[in-house]
């Protein structure tokens, strides 16, 4: 009996040696399985360093390669959305094709869209003002989307460098005139550039008052490098001088901007128009038909000439 029991004994010792390495080897199989794992998915993520360097050197195609590769493992990841769509507005803002920008901004909306719902709260402001000026150059139909973002960042006390000039532009837009002339006039400064102080003339030539139009229309003249902007200053300048019915001073304006481009539609246009108020319609349709000659498309003055 004592040699089965020793037989015995050394069969379970030998059994539970072979069943003991067989564990060992599963755990060293399940441990490289998982390590091998681990390092497919995390190995190729790129650190933090890397993606502020990118982003430091305004690399934003880099910035967006490396903002994917962190969303293949981490879907969720709002910092990562948010970097992705702030990078991608950039880059729009580049683009010189019209398809190739809203391409771009429809890219950078849907990242921002998806950080909105999981960033968190602090850094919403930020957000908010990257895709209001997002929904802004998405055009037409997304400039109320755009003065609601933008209106949140003010709400919220947050300044942004060109913040009221987006604002002012986005109700503008949307006919919005009063809240226009607020928005770009927190915009102002001793370095306001002509663009801003043209629009703020036009708004207030839309509620008619004169006096504050023209005042921002001779700034503009004195400081206004593109000769575009002095030349659509002089012809709101005579619009204003039509509506205060001072006609010498429109045609003589009008006339000034003609000599400076004998190309300027609206021109002959106003000119056109101050001969209709005189009663001379033969004159009138006569400068309608120079603007039409200078841009055929000039619709104006397509419809003075189908009512005359």
């Amino acid at each position: 009996m004592g040699k089965l029991r020793l037989v015995s004994t050394k069969k379970y010792s030998f059994g539970f040696v072979v069943l003991a390495v067989l564990v060992l080897l599963l755990l060293v199989g399940l441990s490289l399985f998982f390590i091998i794992r681990y390092n497919k998915k995390y190995g190729n993520m790129p650190t933090d360093a890397e993606l502020q360097q990118a982003w430091d050197a305004h690399e934003y195609d880099s910035v967006r390669t490396l903002a994917d590769r962190v969303l293949e493992v981490k879907p969720f990841d709002a910092r990562m959305h948010a970097l992705r769509g702030f990078a991608t507005y950039y880059i729009a803002s580049a683009q010189t094709s019209e398809t190739d920008l809203l391409v771009y901004i429809d890219d950078c909306i849907r990242s921002l869209r998806k950080a909105i719902h999981l960033i968190d709260e602090k850094e919403l402001p930020r957000l908010y003002y990257i895709l209001g000026k997002a929904y802004y150059q998405k055009g037409e139909f997304y400039y109320d989307l755009a003065a609601a973002y933008l209106e949140k960042v003010a709400e919220l006390g947050y300044e942004f460098e060109d913040l009221h000039a987006f604002r002012g532009m986005a109700y503008s837009q949307l006919g919005e005139t009063e809240r226009a002339i607020s928005a770009f006039t927190e915009q102002l400064s001793d370095d306001t550039d002509e663009f801003l102080l043209y629009a703020l003339a036009k708004n207030y030539f839309a509620i008619q008052n004169y006096d504050k139009a023209k005042m921002y229309l001779t700034e503009v003249t004195e400081k206004a490098r593109d000769m575009l902007v002095q030349l659509d200053c002089k012809s709101l300048l005579a619009e204003i001088y039509l509506s205060e019915n001072l006609y010498d001073k429109a045609r003589a304006t009008y006339q000034d901007i003609l000599r400076i481009d004998d190309t300027y539609a609206d021109a002959y246009y106003g000119l056109g128009v101050v001969y209709e108020y005189l009663g001379d319609v033969v004159r009138a349709r006569a400068e309608w038909r120079n603007a039409l000659k200078a841009n055929p498309l000039h619709a104006r003055s397509l419809e003075k000439l189908s009512l005359n």
